[in-house]
């Protein structure tokens, strides 16, 4: 599966003789910051983010901007106890650039109406739609700071937001007006909420608002408003506050400017290669820092972008009846983005289709699959196999898209792979924090290689630093390994009201400003990145030995067998140990082959017989993977729990919440670590 390194025939990274690695020019010498303004971003003026919609309101005004499908009804049961929402949706509505810059102006000066000054901070905390955008443009177009939350976040992270940034005006969508009202009395500082309408039931009726709140649907703001704008933002004004998915803790407040965005889009358009004719598919949050630094960068282009949900993605969906279209079908994007374990879902899930075909069916399938790369080389071969073995897979995700971009997380080697063969697509990862807009490193369109994030941005540098007690330097062979430090001109202005912790953070290099990212990596002599872990990840075991908890979990995740997992480390123990949940396939094929019937999967999963099968699994394929012997865990348990944002198990980009799995499996890690001394 070893790709082919764009080492000896594209653009590198080069180290400048300050140490400092950047993007390299075609000539092969190091790009000074300032080349991230590209000749078509200089060619429109475009200095701030509310001007992108500006200039193509001009440039293109009747062009499709935003889209979004009806709802057209919906149906909601109890199912075991749980609440189950199944959505009819229709065609796909458009918006034009001239119709969301009007839109924009309506919305900002509607805000103004309220009172609300140039530098006061609103709240946005919504699920990703054409409004939050629409609404986020127009504060910051008056110079209203704009503080974002994730829709997951749990009741005590929305409020510290919204009381950390004295927020006297928050936008939420009706589906969210619960939680706001539940938090309400405790927001001494809110006087309006601007709701966002449902399809259907528009903004409900809430006759329990607290007094002296105002509460206004969206569309008012759209209406006009005799009140003069605002000056224009400046190039340094604070626009966003995002909060991050607070994975250790509380969230905290990055404070991003109009130059910071702007240089992460800019290069995103760039090193994507985006077209105007690309049609992108938006489903993760736009809290999420690569999601709204990709929105941006498709508008810039004069792009076009179709709102999406995790929920009514594809057919299979949840939110989805039976018969229904999920939205890529629909929509036929060309691009869109995506974490691992997205994309590990998405193959789980064909592989479950696949598992239910025939022999013959599923050996043709695994063959092709395992050999597409030979197979693209000879033409009539490689189409033959794209049309009649992967044509209905691309199909459920359109059958147009060109290029899938993933971040949030390592990417291994086996799901680059596989999505790229499936989907006849490019598969590019990038690396980059929300403290650097999302922007570092990124593969080019012709990389082929596998676990690396490609070289530096233009406008950013990156460096090494030893970290010594996990026993990475820069003197490591082949290449140096060590802390990732980032500089240039993504680099955030800091955490919002917390002096300390950007002081640990931050600093500034010849007046560059730079960060320490508490990410381990390694550099090539092309000045290609590799992500090899997190320092908050890396746990000391009892022998001294260093084994790394994000790698031992992103390789159990591509385990067919694994739906999700979290490693445990107890350091007075000389190994690890892991908490499964497993496919419901692997549960059912396995009790099959074991004879096991008539239990129910929670039964299954204590069944010594089924666990040890499954676990005889997961050490054949992370053997493939090249667990060493103390990553590899030495017990697992089984369990049916649900993982997901809603039940804070996962942050809103999916990653593991430590602190709340440890409280959750504490009894069950114990007694893993006590069976094992037993058998000693």
């Amino acid at each position: 599966m070893a790709g082919l390194s764009m080492m000896e025939y594209g653009p590198h990274g080069k180290k400048r003789k300050d140490g400092w690695w950047v993007c390299g020019s075609s000539k092969g010498q190091p790009e000074p910051l300032e080349s991230w303004k590209t000749p078509d971003f200089l060619d429109t003026g475009i200095l701030t983010l509310p001007e992108v919609f500006e200039f193509n309101s001009k440039m293109w005004p009747e062009e499709n901007c935003m889209g979004t499908r009806e709802l057209l009804s919906r149906k909601r049961e109890e199912v075991d106890g749980r609440l189950i929402e199944k959505q009819e949706l229709g065609k796909l509505c458009f918006r034009t650039y001239q119709q969301v810059q009007d839109a924009i102006v309506a919305t900002g000066r509607g805000v103004r109406a309220m009172g609300i000054k140039p530098l006061d901070r609103v709240i946005l905390f919504a699920e990703t739609r054409a409004e939050w955008l629409i609404a986020a443009m127009g504060c910051i177009r008056q110079r209203i700071i704009v503080g974002t939350l994730y829709s997951t976040l749990d009741d005590d992270a929305v409020l510290h937001g919204i009381t950390q940034t004295e927020a006297s005006l928050i936008f939420t969508s009706f589906e969210l007006l619960p939680r706001v009202l539940k938090i309400l009395p405790k927001c001494k500082h809110i006087e309006t909420i601007v709701i966002m309408e449902d399809q259907l039931d528009g903004v409900g009726i809430y006759d329990k608002i607290t007094q002296g709140v105002c509460f206004l649907p969206f569309k008012k703001l759209l209406a006009e408003v005799a009140v003069e704008d605002s000056p224009p933002p400046m190039v340094d004004d604070i626009a966003f506050i995002m909060y991050t998915s607070g994975s250790t803790g509380m969230p905290k407040g990055v404070q991003l400017t109009h130059t910071n965005i702007l240089v992460a889009s800019i290069n995103f358009a760039e090193r994507t290669c985006i077209r105007k004719q690309d049609r992108f598919l938006a489903f993760l949050p736009l809290a999420h820092i690569m999601e709204i630094v990709s929105e941006i960068a498709f508008f810039f282009k004069g792009a076009t972008v179709v709102y999406s949900s995790p929920h009514t993605l594809t057919s299979n969906s949840s939110k989805i009846m039976p018969g229904n279209d999920g939205d890529a079908r629909v929509a036929c994007p060309t691009r869109l983005n995506a974490v691992p374990l997205v994309l590990d879902r998405i193959i789980k899930g064909i592989e479950r289709t696949v598992a239910k075909q025939g022999f013959i069916t599923r050996f043709i399938f695994n063959y092709t699959l395992y050999f597409r790369g030979w197979i693209e080389l000879m033409p009539l071969a490689g189409t033959f196999v794209n049309y009649f073995i992967f044509w209905k897979i691309q199909q459920e995700l359109g059958g147009k898209l060109n290029c899938i971009v993933c971040g949030g997380a390592p990417l291994p080697e086996k799901t680059h792979y596989i999505i790229q063969s499936l989907f006849g697509c490019r598969l590019q990862a990038g690396y980059g924090l929300t403290e650097t807009a999302g922007a570092t490193t990124a593969m080019h369109p012709w990389d082929e290689s596998y676990e690396e994030t490609g070289h530096p941005l233009k406008g950013v540098m990156i460096r090494l630093e030893d970290w010594k007690e996990g026993g990475y330097t820069r003197k490591d062979k082949p290449f140096p390994r060590g802390e990732i430090i980032v500089g240039g001109m993504s680099v955030a202005k800091g955490y919002f009201r917390m002096p300390k912790e950007t002081k640990e953070i931050f600093f500034e290099d010849e007046d560059i400003p730079c960060m320490f990212t508490g990410d381990i990596g390694e550099i090539n002599d092309s000045g290609f990145l590799k992500i090899i872990d997190r320092k908050k990840d890396l746990v000391k075991l009892k022998h001294g030995e260093y084994i790394s908890l994000g790698n031992i979990e992103s390789k159990l995740k591509s385990c067919s067998v694994v739906e999700n997992a979290c490693a445990f480390v107890d350091s007075t123990q000389s190994h690890c140990v892991a908490v499964i949940v497993p496919t419901m396939i692997s549960l059912t094929i396995t009790a099959g082959k074991l004879g096991i019937s008539n239990i129910s999967n929670a039964q299954l999963c204590t069944d010594e017989q089924v666990m040890k099968s499954l676990y005889e699994d997961i050490l054949l394929q992370t053997k493939e993977c090249e667990l060493s012997k103390f990553e590899t865990p030495a017990s697992i348990y089984l369990t049916l729990d649900v993982w997901s944002p809603d039940n804070g198990l996962l942050t809103a980009a999916l990653k593991p919440k430590r602190l709340q799995l440890n409280k959750r499996y504490q009894r069950q890690v114990k007694d893993m670590y006590t069976k094992l001394n037993k058998r000693k």
